[in-house]
């Protein structure tokens, strides 16, 4: 059992799911306004959620 390819699939896994219900949802077109949620999805298994959480803060205001 690889610990580390389960988290990694895990977290493409949320990412990927957010990605298509947004499609799917008919905002495909405004994906970035998801790109905050994406980058904590993604980085949580790894950094925690604190640190996960101030990227994600970073990430919003880079975009805004």
């Amino acid at each position: 059992m690889d610990r580390r390819a389960d988290t990694a699939r895990s977290a493409i896994g949320a990412g990927t799911s957010m990605i298509f219900d947004e499609i799917r949802a008919g905002r495909g077109t405004a994906l970035e306004r998801a790109l905050p949620d994406l980058v904590f999805a993604v980085l949580m298994p790894y950094l925690g959620p604190e640190a996960a959480r101030a990227s994600t803060r970073r990430v919003g205001e880079e975009a805004a």
